[in-house]
């Protein structure tokens, strides 16, 4: 890629990226984790538009529409905020590595950075993620392949409405 590219999912950049000016970084990720929680929460990504272009903007220009759980979903006190604290449009807003997402979602629970196994590790620049040990979502990844959006999307959603139905 060459500076002033822009390359991505356009309902998961982050504004920095959707304008191609960078700089892009882990806080960039994040914000895309941000987007991906946003979606399996709501239903819905947090930008949506009859055109890439009009999302990008939105990404860009708009503030991030509050989080509405899908009917029926109740989300833990503090989720709202650190989805948001991910979708925050300045870089140094965000969560600057993906150990202090994880260390705002175990406050959620209670529970130390220590009490968290790794159902799933993503290894990039030697960050790791984890989830509840004792949580339903601390499953082994599923077995069958899952490669596509669609059937990841439907295999995490499972995971965070169980998490979520727990409290």
């Amino acid at each position: 890629t060459r500076v002033g590219d822009i390359v991505g999912t356009p309902a998961y950049m982050a504004p920095e990226q959707a304008n191609g000016d960078g700089p892009i970084g882990p806080s960039t990720d994040l914000y895309a984790v941000g987007a991906v929680l946003y979606e399996l929460l709501s239903g819905a990504p947090p930008f949506t538009g009859p055109t890439a272009m009009a999302v990008v903007f939105k990404q860009i220009m708009e503030a991030v529409p509050p989080l509405v759980p899908r009917p029926g979903l109740a989300l833990p006190e503090g989720l709202t905020a650190v989805v948001g604290r991910a979708l925050a449009k300045a870089p140094r807003a965000r969560f600057q590595t993906a150990n202090d997402m994880r260390r705002a979602l175990a406050e959620l629970t209670g529970r130390s950075t220590q009490a968290l196994s790794l159902a799933r590790v993503v290894e990039d620049d030697a960050t790791l993620v984890g989830v509840p040990a004792q949580s339903p979502a601390a499953v082994a990844p599923p077995t069958e392949d899952i490669a596509g959006r669609d059937a990841e999307m439907d295999w995490l959603w499972q995971h965070v409405h169980t998490v979520c139905a727990q409290g």
